[in-house]
């Protein structure tokens, strides 16, 4: 599986049409699908708000074909968190695309094994916690459900079909694959885990031990 490589805020040079588009941005397969974008986005952990030119300006020579560019759009990013993704042509007319870190989940431990994902609960199923205690907190790391797709056991699976079918004295060699058509399938397969199977369960990573205090038990998430 390839490494995630984080991105961030770098200096936008729109072009000269006024269009941009981050560079850490990797190039997708499969054209206008949209899934590999969002199915990336959700590897980085970034959350994605986006919004059209004609929801900032009323005229423009876009909207009445005198113009294909977005110049003099200057759409502000919705808080000061949020870092440029994108500012593109659509089939809709010009789009610009913000992004930041998603907020992090925590889970909460007495003992470093046994993990609850939300302060409440954890308080509940540990009411003997007092101000000055101490107890592990983590960052929710959700499992991709790409990491469970075993790609060779579709071809596996198709060798031994055939094999077994009438057609089985003439298959030795079915299915010869290049490399290019495994990696294929196994994006393929990925993307379509990502899309349709999503992990409720987690890892739990970044685990830091910090001592309660006295607000912490009057509130529902303790302040990261």
């Amino acid at each position: 599986m390839p490494a995630i490589n984080p991105i961030g805020p770098v200096e936008v040079v729109r072009d000269e049409n006024g269009y941009w588009w981050h560079r850490g941005i990797p190039p997708f397969e499969g054209g206008e699908d949209p899934t590999p974008y969002h199915a990336w986005l959700k590897r980085q952990g970034l959350e994605l708000k986006y919004w059209g030119m004609d929801s900032d300006l009323d005229d423009h020579p876009y909207f009445d074909g005198s113009g294909a560019h977005c110049l003099g759009w200057n759409p502000a990013p919705p808080g000061p968190e949020w870092f440029m993704l994108g500012i593109f042509d659509t089939e809709d007319g010009p789009h610009v695309h913000w992004a930041r870190p998603e907020p992090k989940d925590y889970a909460y431990s007495t003992n470093g094994e046994d993990w609850t994902a939300d302060w409440d609960s954890f308080l509940s199923q540990n009411d003997d916690l007092a101000a000055g205690d101490e107890c592990q907190r983590g960052v929710i790391q959700y499992a991709d459900p790409a990491e469970f797709v075993d790609s060779d056991s579709v071809i596996d699976a198709m060798a031994t079909n055939a094999a077994s079918s009438d057609l089985g004295e003439w298959a030795d060699d079915f299915p010869t694959v290049s490399a290019e058509a495994k990696q294929e399938r196994e994006d393929l397969l990925d993307a379509w885990a990502r899309k349709n199977c999503d992990c409720t369960f987690y890892r739990v990573k970044n685990i830091e031990t910090f001592t309660i205090a006295v607000e912490d038990l009057e509130q529902e998430e303790v302040t990261p």
